[in-house]
């Protein structure tokens, strides 16, 4: 072979080696990005969990897809439970027509405020997830009355009557007056027997016998913009320990110990009474 072909040889060598060189520095290049950069799409759903279960909870019991009983003027909390836990986003009530408002409402939180009036709602609830997705649940508030236990009295016919024990004829002495509560002078006790929370609407002059309205209006200043401020006093009631009369004082708005009275004949009376 010429000096010029062994030459040509030795330099084509040269590459081969080089190019060799090349081809595993690169592979040892891709191997050490690949160790050190986790996989995008798993460290992606590492960040952002899906919701698997949501549960409504009253009292410790899950009340999913269920009737809650509540009773008249009284408040529940319904309890939002994720399952994973860190996968919750935001938390959502579905908003409730007027006529449901009647019934029962919703806070943002969860509270459920039982109004005056009987009937069923049905409340739903959409938690997002972290992942963008998001879950539904639902359950029915049912309000009642509240009910008076009446005392249990023995069935006369089954029980025995006791035999009169013999005393000595004493001189009669007259009734006592029933006590006309018109002319009396009523005792009132220390304290008041209950109280109401009275709400004004300073715009359209309209009263609420109870603090509810005021919640729903802070709850859901969207459906009411067009309403003022509004004004709160406290409503409370006695009774006579003497004749029974019932009195329901409002507090002056400006001066809580002023305001003004309603006397009526029994305390019952006076509870369902309203002035304005």
């Amino acid at each position: 072979m010429s000096h010029a072909g062994q030459r040509e040889t030795e330099e084509v060598g040269d590459m081969k080696r080089r190019g060799s060189k090349g081809i595993a520095l690169m592979l040892v290049l891709v191997l050490a990005l690949s160790l050190a950069v986790p996989d995008t799409a798993w460290a992606a759903k590492k960040r952002k969990p899906a919701i698997k279960r949501v549960e409504l909870r009253v009292g410790g019991k899950k009340v999913n897809g269920k009737a809650v009983t509540v009773k008249q003027g009284s408040k529940t909390k319904v309890q939002v439970v994720v399952k994973p836990g860190n996968a919750k986003k935001s938390v959502k009530w579905a908003k409730l027509s007027s006529k449901s408002k009647k019934i029962a409402t919703i806070s943002k939180s969860g509270v459920i405020s039982a109004k005056k009036k009987n009937g069923t709602v049905k409340m739903t609830v959409t938690v997002k997830g972290k992942n963008g997705k998001s879950k539904k649940a639902w359950l029915k508030v049912k309000v009642v009355k509240s009910t008076v236990k009446k005392p249990v009295t023995k069935n006369p016919a089954t029980t025995k009557p006791s035999k009169p024990a013999v005393k000595p004829v004493e001189p009669s002495i007259p009734s006592k007056p029933e006590v006309d509560w018109k002319t009396c002078q009523h005792d009132w006790g220390v304290g008041c027997k209950h109280e109401e929370v009275r709400t004004t609407c300073n715009q359209h002059g309209m009263d609420y016998e109870d603090i509810y309205h005021h919640f729903e209006v802070e709850e859901a200043k969207d459906f009411f913009n067009s309403c003022g401020s509004f004004s709160s006093t406290m409503v409370n009631f006695y009774e006579c320990n003497k004749c029974g009369a019932g009195k329901k004082h409002i507090q002056d708005w400006n001066d809580p110990t002023t305001g003004r009275d309603f006397i009526f004949e029994t305390y019952a009376e006076c509870l369902q009474f309203t002035p304005y």
